[in-house]
């Protein structure tokens, strides 16, 4: 999720930074907060923002099954 939004250099930036989302303050140096808002990762998911359009946050973000398993 960082990377995609702060790595120019990453293979998904151009789907993210590139397009100016960012992440939320309430996660950006904090794990244990994004932990605390959406839990861990449940197996063959991947979180994916819910309005692309928007930044990473509690609000916009969802565990979404991960087909390219």
């Amino acid at each position: 999720m960082k990377r995609s939004c702060y790595d120019s250099k990453y293979s998904t930036y151009y789907l993210y930074g590139e397009k100016g989302i960012k992440v939320c303050d309430r996660w950006v140096n904090s794990f244990i907060n994004f932990y605390e808002d959406m839990g861990p990762r449940p197996e063959g998911y991947k979180l994916a923002l819910i309005y692309d359009s928007r930044d990473f946050s509690v609000d916009n973000c969802e565990w979404i099954l991960n087909k390219g398993k």
